[in-house]
């Protein structure tokens, strides 16, 4: 409390997680699928007590967001073409994120970087995707129902 200095200091929990989701926006992925993946990302911004980036990819990352705990979803400019996770594991990689979420329908290639240890990703299938991805041991794989 500043009105009482350090007589009643207050306290303070740890920080929030850092979290990024990235959503595929491939030519694969059809609107209503876009608009489910959207829907998951809000549900996990409702349930998550944490910092929140989203990103969308196709070929490559963009879009960059931040969303607080509890905020509506809103997506401004969404691309399209082919579907590289390349960039997005580069991406997740890089950065210093507690836990990296891929939500897409599975349906791409393999990357050329390895698995690191320590990294936390998991991937979320869409319903009509492919559960048997290439990219299954670089983290947890989660299929919608």
């Amino acid at each position: 409390s500043k009105r009482y200095g350090n007589q009643a200091p207050g306290t303070k929990t740890s920080q929030n997680p850092n979290v990024c989701i990235y959503t595929d926006t491939s030519g694969s992925v059809g609107e209503l699928e876009l608009i489910e993946q959207l829907g998951h990302a809000g549900g996990i911004l409702r349930t998550l007590n944490a910092d929140v980036t989203i990103k969308m990819f196709h070929t490559e990352v963009y879009g960059e967001q931040k969303f607080k705990p509890g905020s509506p979803v809103k997506v401004k400019e969404v691309q399209s073409g082919g579907t590289d996770l390349d960039p997005v594991i580069k991406d997740a990689y890089s950065r210093n994120y507690d836990l990296s979420i891929i939500l897409t329908d599975g349906y791409y290639a393999t990357v050329s970087i390895p698995p690191q240890e320590g990294k936390r990703v998991v991937f979320i299938i869409s319903k009509n995707g492919q559960e048997d991805h290439p990219l299954k041991k670089y983290g947890i794989t989660v299929k919608c129902v």
